[in-house]
């Protein structure tokens, strides 16, 4: 790494270098928030989602959550194509067990969230 010296500030000397650092920074960031807090956004992070990523996870599970909802709703009791569908849907660098438990313990769609892990586990 090359470093230049201008006016009392010390500059990096390539893009890539920055773009190092600032990994190196991210990786040293995420060791210090409490996972148990946030797990679904530091599982975001090490995976390198991104945030269309991101966002296209949160489309996926209000579409399951309002499908789920009105299953509920017309008494049907079989979830399984619900996490089938939320199964094949995903995003192939996130893990699904753990997605959706870190989805449940940020707090996110609880209901369907807590229903999916249930059939997971059962699944096992």
């Amino acid at each position: 790494m090359t470093w230049k010296k201008r006016r009392g500030k010390i500059k990096m000397s390539s893009l890539q270098d920055k773009i190092n650092m600032l990994e190196f920074h991210n990786h040293l960031l995420l060791k210090m928030i409490d996972g148990k807090k946030f797990p679904f956004y530091a599982l975001i992070i090490q995976k390198g989602i991104t945030k269309k990523e991101m966002d296209d996870v949160f489309t996926l599970c209000e579409e399951v959550n309002q499908r789920f909802e009105m299953q509920q709703e017309n008494g049907l009791v079989d979830e399984k194509p619900l996490l089938l569908h939320f199964v094949g849907m995903l995003n192939p660098k996130l893990p699904v067990k753990e997605t959706i438990i870190a989805l449940y313990e940020q707090n996110y769609y609880p209901a369907l969230m807590a229903k999916l892990v249930d059939m997971i586990n059962k699944l096992e």
